[in-house]
């Protein structure tokens, strides 16, 4: 293990136990929320963007990824999704069902909870749930910010994972 890929395990455990919250996006950079909203800032604990490739898989199927940011809400792999429409796309519409359980039923309780954090020496992190989910990313370029957690509204540095390195930014 490198200093790299042991400095990303110190950072990323901090959302083993934790519930995986909500989720959004900004563009194509989508956003992970974990742990409880703070009554006090209206924020989760922690806030992962990821704005490199990654996928969600459970059971050697792929459940969503970066990719499905560009389908129909449908699933119709033919048909492009057209942001300007400011409508769910397929990947808003299998988060909202990951998170909340599938329409009609299925998950009940609490919403999944990490249970296992893994790194690898590019930078890649993997996440594992309870529930049998995995989210994981993919570095996939030698420049750029790929993925950055921070604790939300605690004015706290962020912890930056770039493809060449890592490091803490205000």
């Amino acid at each position: 293990m490198n200093d790299r890929q042991s400095l990303i395990l110190t950072e990323v455990r901090r959302l083993v136990g934790l519930p995986l919250s909500d989720t959004g996006r900004a563009g194509n950079m989508r956003i992970f929320d974990f742990g409880e909203e703070s009554a006090e800032t209206g924020y989760a604990q922690f806030t992962l963007h990821v704005q490199c490739a990654w996928r969600i898989e459970r059971h050697g199927q792929i459940w969503t990824g970066s990719a499905d940011h560009y389908v129909a809400p449908d699933g119709d792999c033919e048909r492009r999704w057209d942001p300007d429409t400011r409508s769910d796309n397929l990947q808003d519409v299998r988060l909202r069902e990951f998170i909340e359980g599938p329409p009609g039923g299925g998950r009940t309780g609490e919403p999944p909870r990490v249970e296992h954090v893994e790194a690898d020496t590019f930078g890649d992190i993997t996440l594992y749930f309870v529930d049998g989910f995995v989210l994981m990313t993919f570095v996939s370029g030698v420049c750029g910010e790929v993925w950055r957690m921070f604790e939300p509204g605690s004015g706290k540095q962020h912890f930056v994972s770039y493809a060449s390195h890592a490091t803490y930014e205000a």
